[in-house]
């Protein structure tokens, strides 16, 4: 058969498949526990002063629990992306199903995961406030705004105007005014922002896919 005929190929039975996104799952879940210790909270959130994030947060033991964690589920969910792909080589009929499920799933606990390895969302949070108060984003650093650096903007940001076009400043300034101050409900919000855009992705790869003679499944895998 075609290799440029994607539709063409019969469907592989994809043994264990089940097992890879369960581990998966597990992999997102660890990631979204060890967050709790080691993930990025402005010093306005109320999350702060809550027992259990304080011992996860402050509590040697608590830490190093949740970096143990962290590491874990990284690499469980690396893992578990790479075995799919082994799992669906071959890329026949019910391939692509089986990659959106994964998507879902693993999607899922990353959408209350508190920031990792970045707190740029602040910063988004800090120009929604600067387009708010009337203030050019392109030309006022964070820093303008009163208790810029309690809302847990990198001070690397703090004069540096945005990069980002008009459209997107007008989703900060939306996000900023629709939850009314609270740094954690914003991030939330531009968490379901980005689920969106891998959702959109999700429909869109395999089609781009397949005007190349590219499997849409296997575009999918590796990119969303």
């Amino acid at each position: 058969m075609s290799a440029s005929n994607p539709a063409a190929v019969s469907s592989p039975p994809y043994a264990g498949v089940n097992r890879t996104l369960l581990s998966g799952v597990i992999g997102s879940s660890l990631i979204l526990f060890g967050s709790f210790g080691t993930g990025w909270l402005a010093s306005v959130s109320p999350l702060n002063r809550d027992p259990f994030f304080i011992m996860l947060r402050t509590e040697p033991a608590g830490v190093t629990a949740c970096v143990i964690l962290l590491a874990l589920g990284c690499w469980l969910l690396f893992r578990s992306w790479w075995r799919l792909g082994q799992k669906l080589k071959g890329w026949g009929e019910g391939s692509l199903k089986v990659v959106r499920r994964a998507v879902w799933l693993w999607s899922i606990p990353m959408l209350v995961t508190l920031p990792i390895m970045s707190r740029d969302v602040f910063a988004y949070i800090g120009q929604g406030r600067l387009v708010d108060a009337g203030q050019d984003p392109y030309v006022d650093g964070i820093s303008s705004l009163n208790n810029w650096f309690q809302l847990g903007t990198d001070t690397m940001w703090a004069q540096d105007g945005t990069p980002y076009g008009p459209l997107y400043l007008s989703i900060e300034w939306l996000v900023v005014n629709i939850v009314s101050g609270s740094t954690d409900v914003a991030i939330l919000a531009f968490r379901a922002i980005a689920f969106i855009g891998v959702l959109l992705c999700l429909h869109f790869v395999p089609k781009l896919a397949e005007l190349h003679a590219v499997y849409g499944a296997k575009a999918t895998w590796m990119t969303v």
